[in-house]
Order: C-alpha cells, then structure tokens, then sequence
C-alpha cells in the first residue's frame, strides 16, 4: 500500500512534496519492520534529504526520520552510526520542540538503550530517568510510555544487581498494570 502510495504521489505531486516525503519516511519504516534493512536505509536517507530540502534540518519531520535511521542503526550493531543519528536528532528535538516534548523523550529512551548497549551505564542511566521523568510529567505515571521505560530501568538496575532500586520499579510496575493507556509499542520509530 505505501510503495502504491508512493508512485502515485511521485507521479502526481511535485518532487519536494512533504506528503510525498511522509510516504517515503513509510515506506522506509515498512522495509525496517519486513527485515530489509538495506532497502530501509536508502530509504530513510531520501526521506532525511528530501525533508532537509523542503523542511530544513530542525523540523520535526526530518528530525523524526534521523531518528528512525538511528534506530535501524542500533538494530544493526552499527552503534557508532546509531550515536551519531541519535544525537544530532536529540539535538534538533531540544531546539525546534522543547525537551519535554514527547518526541524529544523518545530519542532520549532510544539513547538510553543505545548506552545500555555499550555499557555506558552512567549514560544510559540518566537517559532512562530523563524519558521517565518526562513522561510522568507529559503522559503520567500510569501510560503505556511511561510504565515503558519504567520496566527497561528495572531490568537495567536488576542487570546491575541494584536489587532495592529494581523492586521499588517493580512495585510501581504492578500498581500501574491493568490502568495504563496509550500505544503498546512506544516509540523505537518516530512519527512520520
């Protein structure tokens, strides 16, 4: 359907369509999620180009699609790459949106995994309790987000053998089940 959509907007739009970049950011999503990473990275990087084009490099459709590479990146072992992306998009997110706002959070949690990859500890660990507190603060405690990156410091502190840190998590895990709201996926992919 994206690949239709996307001829059919190429055909009829003119090349620096945001709706036609939009499309391509999708399509680029759909081959990261079908496990064609290479397809998925060409991709993005026309989407990114197309978007730094007609957007410029702070608006929050490219930023968005820099941050999607960067989570292909990461999924790939590429974590230099990952970093790189990651960052430049946190960067961008900070100036053009605030760092409270959601999508700012989500490249912070993608970097907190990002760190906790590479052992980073101290790193990852300030980026988990960032995107917790910002999303307690945006979505609150009891959202789908929230309670997302609220289990991944849990495992983080377990992984470390910081056993009062992760139940005192666990606890507020089990108070929040069952009452949460929101996507079950949280954002490894930004909006598009």
């Amino acid at each position: 359907m994206h690949k239709q959509a996307l001829t059919g907007y190429e055909r009829a739009m003119e090349l620096g369509s945001v709706s036609r970049l939009s499309t391509v950011n999708n399509v680029a999503t759909l081959h990261y999620s079908q496990g064609r990473p290479a397809e998925a990275e060409a991709t993005y990087e026309r989407a990114i180009a197309g978007y730094k084009k007609v957007l410029g490099s702070e608006h929050k459709l490219t930023l968005g699609a820099i941050n999607n590479l960067g989570t292909l990146y990461f999924d790939l072992g590429r974590l230099g790459e990952a970093e790189t992306m990651l960052k430049q998009a946190l960067i961008g997110k900070e100036n053009a949106l605030g760092p409270e706002h959601l999508s700012t959070l989500s490249t912070v949690y993608n970097l907190g995994n990002l760190y906790s990859d590479q052992g980073r500890l101290a790193e990852a660990e300030a980026a988990y309790e960032r995107a917790l507190a910002g999303y307690q603060k945006a979505v609150g405690p009891e959202h789908e987000l929230t309670l997302k990156v609220a289990k991944d410091l849990q495992i983080f502190y377990r992984d470390q053998g910081r056993l009062a840190e992760a139940e005192a998590i666990d606890e507020r895990l089990l108070n929040g089940k069952g009452k949460a709201s929101g996507p079950i996926n949280p954002t490894r992919h930004d909006e598009s």
